[in-house]
């Protein structure tokens, strides 16, 4: 099974040998965070089990605003990007090339931001809601790219998110969705979102693409890991979540 996951709690040992015990013991082929928090340990336990670490960017609220801003955030998540992979390689971690804004589903994106964020980065990526519902924010990354910005692909959201939290990883198979525009390559499917109580979102890469999958040596597997018990990470509440 071909599975990545993001979550807002952090990669340690805890969480990483709970994810082991749901997902019978295999590791993810990345774990995704948002780069605005405090990766050095993650990066530590991401080198350790040779994970490499996936990068978003958290511009949710400021989306619809128009090019100087995206100029500013571009800038400002470009710096946290290019510390975090210093970070990573004096560890002896791996950050994936492509960076993820954060699109959710309400305000949308404005082609105008796109513009303005994506130049700052070599890879920019986009992680979107369903088109089907929302389909505003693809309209202005399509007109972006059609203007000459770049766009490294989508990370789509159709996800089905179970009501008690505690969803079964399961081997989805890859779901297409017809894009717009054939330029912007459909990276993957979060197929599950907030599983075992908003600790872990689940996705699928595209299976045509090579942008994730990549062997891994089987020395920095860790098939013995314990099972998570008493150290085990609580939960993330809301209030949790409001805080990060």
């Amino acid at each position: 099974m071909n599975f990545f996951v993001d979550s807002l709690a952090p990669l340690t040992e805890a969480a990483l040998a709970h994810l082991l015990s749901v997902s019978g013991g295999r590791l993810p082929l990345a774990w995704g965070r948002y780069l605005d928090a405090d990766l050095s340990g993650d990066l530590d336990v991401a080198a350790a089990h040779g994970i490499p670490l996936l990068l978003i960017a958290r511009r949710s609220s400021r989306v619809p605003l128009g090019l100087a801003a995206g100029s500013t955030d571009g800038a400002a998540d470009r710096a946290r990007v290019d510390h975090w992979r210093e970070v990573a390689a004096a560890c002896s971690a791996r950050v994936l090339d492509p960076v993820f804004l954060d699109v959710e589903m309400r305000p949308t994106l404005s082609a105008d931001y796109w513009r303005g964020w994506s130049a700052a980065f070599d890879s920019p990526a986009a992680y979107m809601p369903n088109r089907d519902n929302w389909p505003a924010s693809w309209v202005a990354l399509e007109s972006a790219v059609a203007a000459g910005a770049r766009c490294a692909g989508v990370w789509v959201a159709l996800y089905r998110q179970p009501v008690d939290g505690s969803a079964v990883l399961r081997d989805e198979p890859w779901e297409r969705r017809p894009l717009a525009s054939d330029r912007v390559p459909y990276l993957s499917w979060q197929h599950t979102g907030n599983a075992y109580h908003q600790r872990y979102d689940f996705s699928v890469p595209n299976p045509e693409l090579a942008w994730l999958v990549e062997p891994r040596p089987d020395t920095l597997r860790s098939p013995e890991m314990p099972r998570a018990s008493a150290d085990d990470p609580a939960p993330l509440t809301s209030a949790a979540q409001e805080r990060l």
